[in-house]
């Protein structure tokens, strides 16, 4: 968990949570990418990608 469990937008609560990014390729395509990342339970729009690696 982050050292600051709260939002830098909007001080909402940082929850860990399933996220997803999609991209629209130069040929019409999309590419979703989905992770584990610390997400504002305030829906700011503000998440941070869990870095599996660096956990225990």
């Amino acid at each position: 968990m982050p050292e600051n469990k709260r939002c830098p937008e909007c001080g909402g609560l940082l929850v860990e949570d399933a996220w997803e990014t999609v991209k629209t390729n130069d040929d019409g395509s999309y590419t979703i990418d989905a992770f584990l990342a610390y997400k504002c339970i305030q829906r700011c729009g503000y998440y941070i990608p869990i870095d599996r690696k660096d956990q225990p």
